[in-house]
């Protein structure tokens, strides 16, 4: 029976985020659509020796995932499509939401905070944000209901702005999250040197931004992560997987 909406994870030079997410959605029954930016083409053989099936190739001649994220969308056989980073994973209450939302959808799009995550050995600290920031990613759409758009750091279409106190129809339940490993996976310097890869697409976003993200871990405020489940799963794949 073909599901209600499609999952789609693409990826560039990812190895150890791509081999959990294709752990988290295996342990789930799920198959997404792990979709190889084009330019990365020679690491086929290698993504699908890690996740152990076919991957899909999205032509994209830019340097960022919204570059032809058209293209991207077009991959999926249904019309509703969750897109989530190589570095991410939806939570199981995330995963249920969508379910429920795009048979009874309010908007042609739907929000979830996300939760940026530090792994610590046994547990995992969340990044603590200002009371008044919201990390919302816009990852639910409908393709044939958004007007996609080719800037860095959107979600690859155009989201409608609103203000407090009001609550737009895409908001999804606080519970529902993404969860961000980034942190995890990726070492500061190999941070620092992502973010030099990609100096040229970052005019616009802002150097505040750019020093935001180059900050050493420590010098952030962390509070303690709250989802057993979810840990316990982690913490028994990075002993297999992980040098650390």
């Amino acid at each position: 029976m073909q599901p209600d909406f499609t999952i789609i994870v693409p990826f560039y030079k990812e190895t150890t985020a791509l081999a959990f997410a294709s752990h988290y959605f295996g342990t789930l029954g799920i198959e997404p659509i792990f979709a190889l930016d084009s330019k990365q083409i020679a690491r086929r053989k290698e993504a699908e020796d890690i996740i152990g099936r076919p991957v899909a190739i999205y032509d994209n001649p830019g340097g960022f995932v919204e570059s032809n994220f058209k293209q991207l969308a077009a991959l999926s056989p249904t019309d509703w499509i969750l897109r989530v980073d190589c570095d991410e994973v939806p939570n199981l209450k995330m995963l249920d939401h969508c379910a429920r939302f795009v048979k009874r959808p309010t908007s042609n799009l739907c929000g979830y905070l996300r939760d940026d995550l530090l792994w610590r050995r046994d547990h995992f600290d969340k990044l603590k944000f200002s009371a008044l920031y919201f990390d919302t990613q816009f990852r639910l759409f409908d393709r044939t209901r958004v007007r996609f758009k080719h800037e860095i750091h959107t979600p690859g279409y155009h989201v409608p702005k609103w203000k407090l106190p009001l609550v737009p129809l895409w908001a999804a339940p606080p519970r529902a999250r993404l969860y961000h490993l980034a942190r995890t996976f990726v070492a500061p310097a190999q941070r620092a040197a992502r973010m030099e890869d990609r100096q040229d697409y970052q005019q616009g976003v802002g150097i505040a931004f750019r020093e935001w993200n180059l900050r050493p871990d420590e010098t952030h405020e962390w509070e303690r992560f709250d989802d057993p489940a979810f840990t316990r799963l982690f913490a028994d794949w990075w002993k297999k997987h992980s040098d650390h």
